[in-house]
C-alpha cells in the first residue's frame, strides 16, 4: 500500500503541475486545490492529467490504470479475499502476487517521471527542489524496502 500511496501522490503532483502550467491553478489557490485533488479518485486524476495536456502514451496510461486497479484490490479486496490463516504454499502464492503488484505500482510511478521532470523544467522549478524531490523519493523507497521481511 505504501507504493500505492506514492503513486497516488505522484499523480496529484503531476496534475498540480499541469494545472499550474495552464494557468488554471494560481499560487493563492494552490493549497486548497491540492487538498481537493488529494481527495479525488486516482483514476479521475489520471483522466484529468490526460485532459490537461499530460502527454502520457496510451500504453503508459493503460499501465497506470492497471496499477490503480491493483491498488484498489489491495485497498478494498485483499483482506476480504484472503484469510489470515493460510497454509505455507498459500502464503507463498500471495507473497508472489503482492510482489507483482508492487512491481506494477513502481513501474507506473516511473512512467510518470518523464512528464513530471518536463513540467518541473517548464515551470522553472529550481534544481535544488528537483534534487530534494529526488532525495525524498529515494528515502521513501528505502523506507519501503526496509519493511520487507525477506
Amino acid at each position: 500500500m505504501c507504493s500505492a500511496q506514492i503513486l497516488e501522490r505522484e499523480l496529484v503532483q503531476v496534475l498540480a503541475f499541469l494545472r499550474t502550467k495552464t494557468g488554471e491553478l494560481k499560487s493563492g489557490d494552490f493549497d486548497w486545490a491540492y487538498r481537493e485533488m488529494v481527495r479525488m479518485k486516482p483514476s479521475e486524476i489520471l483522466t484529468w492529467i490526460h485532459g490537461s495536456g499530460g502527454n502520457l502514451s496510451p500504453e503508459s496510461q493503460e499501465s497506470v490504470r492497471k496499477a490503480l486497479r491493483a491498488r484498489n484490490f489491495l485497498a478494498h479486496e485483499f483482506f476480504h479475499k484472503f484469510s489470515p490463516v493460510m497454509t505455507a504454499p498459500q502464503s507463498k502464492r500471495i507473497a508472489i502476487r503482492l510482489q507483482k503488484i508492487d512491481s506494477d505500482l513502481t513501474s507506473a510511478f516511473e512512467l510518470l517521471q518523464p512528464l513530471r521532470l518536463k513540467l518541473e523544467a517548464q515551470l522553472g522549478l529550481s534544481e535544488q527542489r528537483q534534487s530534494v524531490s529526488k532525495d525524498f523519493r529515494e528515502k521513501i523507497i528505502q523506507a519501503i524496502v526496509s519493511f520487507n521481511d525477506e
